[in-house]
């Protein structure tokens, strides 16, 4: 976590919202570094959140799973509903593809 480098509020507010712009980057890497790092960093911020969780929808299928693994991960309210609500799409994707 950044606070354990002793970084003040308003830095780490500035390097969230860099992460939370690159997690939308042309560049897949990008997007992978991008929120994984948000996660490794403890992020309680639901942008931070929303913005992994449109990278379910991704294009490319390593950061679909990345997502996925980062949401059932994290902490909180928001959170939960996020997975509650991964879990209901994954559900329906399946039906659909069945039927």
């Amino acid at each position: 976590m950044l606070s354990e480098f002793g970084l003040p509020e308003d830095q780490k507010n500035v390097i969230e919202r860099i992460l939370i712009k690159q997690s939308y980057s042309d560049n897949s890497n990008s997007r992978l570094n991008a929120m994984r790092t948000l996660a490794e960093m403890g992020t309680d911020k639901d942008e931070a959140a929303l913005a992994i969780v449109r990278r379910l929808v991704d294009k490319e299928e390593e950061i679909r799973d990345e997502s996925k693994r980062i949401l059932r991960s994290l902490k909180g309210t928001l959170c939960l509903a996020l997975v509650l609500w991964i879990v209901y799409i994954e559900f329906i994707l399946r039906l659909y593809f069945i039927c």
